[in-house]
């Protein structure tokens, strides 16, 4: 069992927070541990209970390796005191996700859509994606202000 925390780190302008809301869905390349094939853009989420049939637990993530007739299960985790549900500073690592790996490694975060925006009027923008370079720019109508969250950068580490 290996524990990844997700770090995000943004630049935000007019934004108060940025978050993830619960029920989130998640996109990641998986490799498998102890081998060399991994799957493109799988998506899992903590709604999402499957019953593997062989152990006792639920998983929010199942997936099985082809060639090598193996297979990895993926489970969302809070860690107290570590993973926080939004990020309130700009140009700081913060651990937004932890995910209880079997069989599989995280080896790239696909930021896609479901983000929350918290200006800093209290408007909150939903449904936030990201382009390709990590950024997300829109507009608080209650303050008249261009908001946005920039220069994504993140990080997995073992926890």
């Amino acid at each position: 069992m290996v524990l990844f925390g997700l770090y995000v780190r943004v630049q935000m302008e007019n934004v108060k927070e940025l978050r993830v809301p619960e029920g989130h869905y998640w996109t990641f390349c998986l490799k498998e541990s102890t081998g060399d094939e991994s799957r493109d853009f799988v998506t899992i989420s903590d709604e999402n209970l499957i019953d593997t049939g062989n152990t006792r637990n639920v998983v929010h993530g199942y997936i099985s390796f082809k060639e090598s007739n193996r297979h990895g299960t993926v489970t969302i985790k809070s860690v107290k005191d570590v993973t926080q549900s939004a990020i309130t500073e700009s140009d700081t690592f913060t651990c937004i996700g932890a995910f209880d790996c079997r069989g599989v490694e995280i080896t790239k975060w696909y930021p896609r859509g479901g983000y929350q925006v918290v200006c800093e009027s209290g408007t909150v923008i939903s449904d936030v994606e990201f382009d390709a370079s990590g950024a997300w720019v829109g507009f608080d109508e209650a303050a008249g202000a261009a908001v946005s969250v920039m220069d994504l950068a993140y990080e997995l580490r073992t926890l």
